[in-house]
């Protein structure tokens, strides 16, 4: 976890395209193919507790073969298909379909992770099936003088997800509670200071997601585990490959020689803060294409129990046919029949 990064204000992905317009196409293409044939609900179910922190051992737990192989014939039939996104990528398109026709509940999803264990990339695939008008995401970089100087929670509000619309977190609000128990010095701590307030924190922390959760704002909390041998092979490529140079840090060397210590500090966080609504998720990440299946998969599993009813291609076809014989039947309001005529007679002195 990089102290030493330039202070950069965080990044958040702007809203590209109008929303009925993605959805619409995204659906016709994807939905037949991925939500009716798309990942089967009891492997999707086993992964889920397979990968739920009261059920991993961190200091083990990078590969595939952490998850272990009863029950899980279908994650062989994945491995066999190159862990392939499509499938369940238009299942999680539908899912966002449902969640914004609704307009009722919404979505935050938080990636925690060491230096080098993926969160971009696996931000960039798993959601890049999503229509961006209702998905954000946001990348929490070191606070900035003016945000050190706020409570600790307050640059997250802002982020937080709209009706029906779906936040993802890089690095989140549990950064505030790693680093201080991590490097207590750098913020003129003692360690039994730290301790303390990262007690404190975590309490507040649980409190507010039982209150999102309350306010339907769904959280699902994940953490990509990368061991330090392919933390250290990451590295290594990033200063190898001009074009991943950007990405490096000498921080990030820091992160990695501290690798033992970040890793008892974020599993004490993650032990503190993981409940039953709000659950953190161990994603094994040395294979990014596993990470990036599992993560789809839970996420999948997850939202389709949030939302009110499955989704189904027939589903979506028949309300938008209803909606649209709803619009043609309907009587027009006095006021749209008053702004029609003024648009009619602009458009016939234009002729």
């Amino acid at each position: 976890m990089s102290m030493d990064r330039p202070v950069t204000q965080r990044v958040v992905k702007p809203v590209a395209m109008g929303f009925n317009q993605g959805v619409d196409k995204g659906l016709d293409k994807g939905v037949d193919k991925g939500v009716d044939k798309g990942l089967d609900k009891g492997l999707a179910k086993t992964l889920a507790a397979r990968c739920a922190f009261d059920n991993v051992d961190m200091s083990d737990f990078y590969a595939a073969s952490s998850l272990g192989g009863k029950g899980l014939a279908g994650l062989t039939a994945a491995r066999e298909a190159g862990y392939a996104l499509a499938p369940i990528q238009a299942q999680l398109n539908a899912c966002q379909v449902q969640l914004w026709r609704e307009q009722t509940q919404s979505l935050l999803v938080i990636i925690q992770a060491t230096d080098a264990a993926g969160k971009d990339s696996i931000i960039r695939h798993v959601f890049s099936g999503l229509n961006p008008a209702g998905v954000r995401v946001a990348a929490f970089k070191q606070p900035t003088p003016a945000e050190s100087a706020q409570y600790y929670l307050t640059r997250y509000v802002n982020e937080l997800p709209a009706r029906g619309c779906i936040s993802v977190f890089n690095r989140s609000y549990y950064e505030d509670l790693i680093m201080p128990l991590a490097y207590p010095a750098t913020l003129a701590l003692t360690a039994a200071e730290a301790k303390r307030l990262v007690k404190r924190r975590a309490q507040e922390v649980v409190a507010w997601e039982r209150a999102l959760i309350a306010e339907r704002v769904a959280v699902i909390k994940f953490y990509l585990n990368v061991s330090k041998l392919e933390q250290a092979r990451r590295l290594i490529d990033r200063i190898d490959s001009p074009h991943k140079r950007y990405k490096f840090a000498l921080a990030d060397v820091r992160a990695h020689r501290d690798y033992a210590k970040l890793h008892t500090v974020s599993t004490a966080v993650l032990q503190r803060t993981h409940t039953h609504t709000t659950p953190w998720y161990v994603i094994p990440a040395d294979h990014k294409p596993l990470a990036r299946w599992l993560m789809a998969s839970i996420l999948v599993q997850h939202l389709v129990k949030q939302l009110a009813e499955p989704v189904s291609a027939a589903t979506h076809q028949t309300r938008k046919a209803t909606t649209k014989a709803s619009w043609a039947n309907a009587t027009l309001r006095p006021d749209w029949l008053e702004a029609r005529r003024e648009l009619q007679d602009f458009v016939s002195q234009a002729r």
